[in-house]
């Protein structure tokens, strides 16, 4: 056989394995979409969580995709500092805290679709900003990428004790629930996470927020405060905003923080 002929059968043997995996690839996408209508289950997210374990898209949840880069690029070449740093993912990036409480001088240190992982790896540009206060929430992308709880909690006490270090104190705001049927088994997740930490609200330079509390109906997110099952509306966010007001550093004068 020549060189060429043994060529021609090496592609011929590889063109049915393609045909294959995209013939199993649709499968499967298209049995996720039917079991979702006939169960209630189905969301957008579960199509792009498949895609991400065949390999056949990029991660959205993690600290290298180009949006993260992006956003921490911008973040490190500003400069200035803030008495309060709102840091996470799309939670916290969704509003203009700064609308919020045009009093406090305030940044935002959201990046949606961040990870526990992802602020640890930039929590230098957050401490450089000199804040008395971190308000952190995070875990939820965690959850969904199907990262461990304990993992989670790790990842979360390393941020917090961190930032402790530097005499930082932190509101530590519970990982807010989804709606129901939004994904299955995750608000049992997150309560999973948001018990395991609560230990850290005993600690002095911890202050605990329980959002959910505040905006749960039933162990899940109430619809009212909802924008898409997820991420909150207006509504929600006036609801937080009344939750830590108490917490912020006074403009000048002495601070308000928990001593």
């Amino acid at each position: 056989m020549t060189e060429i002929e043994a060529e021609r059968g090496g592609k011929c043997k590889m063109q049915p394995n393609l045909l294959l995996i995209a013939a199993l690839l649709a499968a499967i996408l298209l049995a996720a979409f039917v079991s979702g209508l006939l169960v209630g289950d189905w969301k957008p997210g579960i199509v792009g969580r498949l895609k991400v374990w065949l390999g056949v898209q990029p991660r959205m949840f993690d600290n290298q995709n180009p949006y993260y880069r992006s956003k921490l690029a911008f973040f490190r070449q500003t400069a200035g500092v803030a008495d309060a740093i709102m840091l996470g993912d799309s939670h916290i990036e969704g509003i203009d805290w700064r609308e919020l409480f045009p009093d406090v001088k305030i940044l935002n240190r959201g990046i949606s679709g961040d990870t526990s992982e992802g602020v640890l790896n930039r929590l230098d540009e957050v401490i450089g900003r000199h804040p008395k206060i971190v308000f952190l929430m995070i875990g939820g992308n965690d959850l969904q990428m199907g990262v461990p709880v304990p993992l989670v909690d790790a990842n979360i006490r390393s941020i917090v004790q961190t930032l402790g270090r530097q005499g930082i104190h932190v509101a530590l705001q519970t990982t807010l629930y989804k709606t129901s049927g939004y994904w299955p088994q995750i608000n049992n997740k997150i309560d999973e996470l948001n018990r395991s930490l609560s230990d850290l609200c005993t600690t002095p330079d911890v202050s605990c927020v329980d959002l959910n509390q505040a905006l749960a109906d039933g162990g899940a997110l109430s619809s009212l405060f909802s924008l898409d099952g997820s991420h909150l509306n207006t509504a929600g966010y006036l609801v937080w905003k009344n939750e830590i007001i108490g917490l912020f550093p006074r403009r000048h004068g002495v601070s308000d923080l928990p001593q």
